[in-house]
């Protein structure tokens, strides 16, 4: 990629040598680093070079970096960060040796080595990504941001200006990749978004949600080990890129499971995210942060090929260009709600029509299981006591869900209401909610027989609703009023409901 600097010519041929006496040893370079691999470890060497957005150039540098990349990391992956050693010249022998007493010619990070077909990004292009990994993810994440550092001096829209500026430029220096046209209809587009939304973006720095986070959080940069998704190899040299709105960290994993054409992963990773942390307001801004992310990708891409791209890397700058592009735009938010007994397919056909009412990550899905979960500081997963399901919890979880769908409607996010709603005037208060917006209305509902709810219950598994068969026997006796709703048949197949579905929004 690079030429070896002179100063580390004698290090890296040393470092050659030592992985070359083991059986299991390979070599990667990516842009500033050369990553040497040997049976279970591996060591990283920062490469001495400097550019505008970081600098590496000298040996006390490299030093700081790698113990600063050493100590963040700690947060998220410290099975894999073991150690940072110097490589030492033995004033003896005059030879290398990693450690040693005598003085340090050069710094590397003593990582655990993993197998790279683990990484996400492989498991993406091998559609090999389960959906129970991605909650699995979510819920890494939702607990990285919570107990993130608060960084209210980062984050401003200046730094996003900075971003579109450097967008534009390094893909015009790209030859006989994009025209300038297609280049320019970017650019102008981000700029629209960010000055549309600049208020938000400081409101947001200045309570708390700008903080230290991953900076470069795309599937590459995950890998599963130990059965658990680990991020690894968070930004350490740049305050400005590493301190960032925490939904410009989570855009960059949802842009890339979209660059991979996997909207049912981003979706669900979008709405375990929002339903742990309730941050429906700063939807607002995750078209323009996840258009953002892509044009990096274009870029980043872009510099890595230099003069020479391949047909592969052109291919990836012009889809990643096109999907930021796709993400810029939404269409006109709306309501639905869709209720019905439990086990009647609710959350079934919300899944699937999520995808189909927005583009890209899809549209939010408010769930009354998941909210329930939320009030008692549990997880999705995990079975309340009967106490949770009383009339006022009741109560609060549906007011919560009017709350949320409100946020989430004037973010321009279509919201998708998935509960029984058994009572009448409930049903009436979402309907006057949208209508209060300006905002079309759908209200489905899902009837199935009994028999055919009590068996889907009985052989339910890892499910958010508790539902037991003692629950559905008091759904069936209590009066729900009249069903003004469209009426779908819940005996159906999944694809059948669907359809059944989409018909119904189709026609209203």
């Amino acid at each position: 990629m690079t030429q070896i600097a002179p100063s580390q010519a004698e290090v890296i041929s040393f470092l050659r040598q030592y992985i070359a006496r083991a059986d299991d040893y390979a070599e990667i370079e990516t842009h500033i680093s050369h990553i040497f691999l040997k049976d279970d470890v591996a060591f990283k060497l920062k490469k001495a070079l400097c550019f505008d957005f970081l600098d590496f150039s000298t040996l006390a540098a490299r030093q700081h970096y790698c113990q600063r990349e050493f100590t963040l990391n700690q947060r998220t992956a410290p099975a894999l960060y073991l150690d940072v050693l110097p490589i030492t010249r033995n004033p003896v022998t005059n030879g290398l040796c990693i450690g040693g007493q005598g003085p340090a010619m050069d710094w590397i990070i003593k990582m655990r080595r993993f197998d790279q077909q683990n990484l996400l990004s492989h498991m993406a292009e091998s559609r090999s990504l389960d959906l129970t990994l991605i909650c699995t993810l979510a819920d890494h994440i939702i607990s990285f941001h919570n107990s993130a550092e608060a960084k209210p001096d980062f984050g401003n829209p200046e730094y996003y200006a900075s971003v579109i500026n450097s967008i534009g430029d390094n893909l015009r220096a790209a030859p006989d990749i994009l025209h300038e046209n297609d280049i320019s209809a970017l650019v102008r587009r981000l700029k629209s978004l960010l000055s549309q939304h600049q208020d938000l973006i400081r409101h947001r720095a200045d309570h708390g949600l700008v903080r230290q986070c991953h900076g470069d959080l795309h599937l590459a940069n995950i890998v599963l080990y130990n059965g658990q998704p680990v991020p690894f190899d968070c930004i350490e040299f740049s305050e400005d890129i590493a301190n960032i709105d925490v939904l410009y960290d989570l855009a960059f994993t949802l842009m890339d499971l979209l660059h991979y054409d996997l909207r049912p992963h981003a979706n669900l990773l979008l709405n375990r995210y929002m339903e742990a942390r309730r941050d429906y307001q700063g939807l607002a801004l995750l078209p323009f942060f996840m258009a953002l992310r892509a044009g990096i990708r274009a870029m980043v891409t872009a510099i890595a090929a230099g003069e020479a791209a391949t047909a592969s890397q052109k291919q990836d700058i012009r889809h990643y260009h096109a999907l930021a592009l796709h993400l810029c735009t939404l269409p006109t938010a709306q309501m639905v709600a869709i209720g019905g007994l439990s086990a009647s397919g609710k959350s079934t056909v919300a899944q699937q029509i999520a995808l189909d009412l927005m583009p890209g990550s899809g549209a939010i899905i408010l769930r009354s299981d998941g909210i329930r979960k939320r009030l008692f500081n549990q997880r999705p997963e995990t079975t309340l006591p009967p106490d949770a399901y009383n009339r006022n919890v009741s109560r609060k979880v549906y007011a919560i869900m009017q709350d949320d769908a409100e946020a989430a409607l004037h973010a321009g996010y279509t919201v998708i209401c998935d509960g029984t709603h058994l009572s009448p005037a409930g049903r009436e208060d979402l309907a006057q909610k949208a209508m209060a917006l300006s905002l079309p209305f759908t209200g489905l509902w899902i009837e199935a027989t009994p028999d055919n709810l009590r068996n889907r219950i009985k052989h339910r598994k890892n499910d958010a609703s508790d539902a037991t068969l003692d629950v559905l026997e008091r759904q069936l006796k209590q009066d729900s009023g009249p069903i003004k709703w469209t009426i779908l048949d819940g005996n159906r197949d999944r694809q059948s409901l669907h359809q059944q579905a989409l018909t119904a929004l189709s026609s209203r």
